[in-house]
């Protein structure tokens, strides 16, 4: 991580042109969208990506970190009396971008997540009720989908040249 917090990271002009303005899962403005966009534009305040085929080894990137059940106040950034976090208070305080009074979207962990790495409302994840052709019921308290029309981050720093 301390090689992390001394390299650049960011990304070039990440296109959101994949985020429609139809009526698909993610067109209704939300919180999730719009932390979602702040974390592109943030992004893209860093270093240009490495082209596809390039040197994988210059330790530039982008590091999305979401921690589930984690109280600020009781992190070094949060000035807790102990030291409880320092890697992720250096992170922040060399390059890193702190969000000190976020929320999240959703109140599962799941539903939270898929905001964060879609840009949609958290409703987007669904728990389907699946029968199987053995009679097997998939529990739908772990099994998720989410439509293949909602973007989703990792897929767009790839089709822009990340690895």
């Amino acid at each position: 991580m301390d090689s992390l917090a001394s390299e650049g990271a960011g990304i070039d002009a990440l296109s959101v042109s994949s985020l429609s303005s139809d009526r698909s899962p993610c067109s209704a403005p939300g919180p999730g969208r719009f932390l979602a966009a702040s974390l592109l534009v943030l992004a893209a305040c860093g270093q240009p990506p490495e082209p596809v085929g390039g040197s994988a080894t210059n330790g530039r990137g982008m590091l999305v970190i979401v921690v589930d059940a984690l109280r600020f106040d009781h992190t070094s950034l949060g000035s807790y009396d102990r030291s409880t976090t320092p890697r992720l208070k250096e992170l922040a305080e060399a390059q890193g971008v702190l969000f000190s009074n976020a929320w999240s979207v959703a109140p599962d962990l799941i539903p939270a997540h898929v905001s964060i790495l879609t840009g949609c409302d958290a409703s987007v994840a669904r728990r389907p009720n699946v029968l199987l052709s053995d009679g097997t019921l998939l529990s739908p308290l772990t099994t998720w989908f989410i439509p293949e029309v909602v973007p989703r981050l990792a897929r767009e720093f790839l089709a822009h040249g990340w690895r």
